[in-house]
């Protein structure tokens, strides 16, 4: 089943269907953000990442993140992720 990591505590009712196809890791705390070491330890395993405009989705965490195959944003905008890093490093 592949895998999904969330950067922030979202509620159960927003998740539950992701349950039903993914293997879902969360980040347990909703008033913390994830610190960095941590994002890229758990996208190492994740197959797709559901991030916040306050976490940076940058070239680190594409090469971290070999396996990625979805980079969702739940914000308005995109400003935290580096598409061209995204463009560059998931193309190849």
């Amino acid at each position: 089943m592949p895998k999904i990591f969330i950067t922030r505590q979202l509620p159960e009712s927003a998740i539950a269907k992701l349950r039903d196809s993914f293997e879902v890791d969360m980040w347990p705390y909703e008033d913390q953000p994830i610190p960095k070491g941590e994002l890229l330890n758990r996208v190492e395993s994740a197959d797709a990442i559901l991030s916040m405009l306050t976490e940076t989705i940058d070239e680190e965490v594409f090469l971290k993140g070999k396996q990625l195959k979805v980079v969702a944003n739940m914000a308005v905008g995109f400003d935290n992720i580096d598409v061209e890093a995204a463009k560059n490093i998931m193309s190849s």
